[in-house]
């Protein structure tokens, strides 16, 4: 409907990989402008995962994304008492060849009893972009990205990415500072659009977990 779920895939002082969520928030009295609280989770490694080490936290700032068109927007934010302003667009990917394919882009997850990290899911055409935002060995934020992959049926695999940058709070973003290191491979087979399979290799830990669409 009209609610947002906007996570920030962005780096801490150091360049490693953090995120910031916005699970929900308002629209101002002309609907162009979403508000909401942003937050820091912390929880358990993804290799060990256990809901119910998950914590939201307290909040750590907001965010208002102010849409100038339907692919043009302005992110404002305070985060830790530290405020900033971000010109931002619609990222283009791929094209559309225009043959029949599942529609999968959406916000995935495992479920209530793996609740605390996901799987943003975006699609154009027949190429998939997925992030996965999880945590890591110490139960902070990490992030891996999969730009691209190949079909064979209804799975979609490709080679998983670790990636450092530069800061990006309070600081002059520097893209040249941008690192991605390959990590692993992940796979997603669907089972239909609503359901599908994860299935991946980081750092030699191999899984596979359940997921399905995240309704928020």
């Amino acid at each position: 409907g009209m609610t947002q779920f906007i996570v920030l895939y962005v780096y801490d002082a150091a360049g490693k990989p953090v995120w910031y969520v916005m699970p929900g928030g308002s629209w101002n009295a002309g609907q162009n402008a979403y508000t909401g609280a942003l937050y820091l989770p912390t929880s358990s490694p993804f290799s060990a995962y256990d809901a119910s080490a998950f914590k939201a936290n307290a909040s750590v700032g907001t965010a208002t994304v102010t849409y100038a068109s339907a692919s043009t927007a302005t992110l404002t934010y305070t985060i830790n008492g530290i405020s900033g302003s971000k010109n931002i667009q619609r990222q283009v990917f791929a094209t559309d060849d225009g043959i029949p394919k599942l529609q999968v882009g959406d916000l995935w997850w495992g479920g209530a009893e793996q609740n605390g990290w996901g799987v943003n899911i975006a699609q154009q055409g027949r190429t998939l972009f997925p992030v996965w935002y999880t945590y890591d060995a110490s139960g902070k934020d990490v992030w891996y990205a999969m730009p691209g992959g190949t079909w064979s049926g209804t799975t979609y695999s490709g080679d998983l990415y670790a990636i450092t940058s530069s800061a990006w709070l309070g600081a002059t973003y520097n893209p040249a500072s941008f690192a991605p290191v390959k990590v692993g491979t992940m796979s997603l087979s669907f089972i239909d659009q609503n359901t599908a399979t994860m299935t991946y290799t980081v750092n030699n830990v191999t899984q596979a977990k359940a997921i399905v669409r995240q309704p928020f």
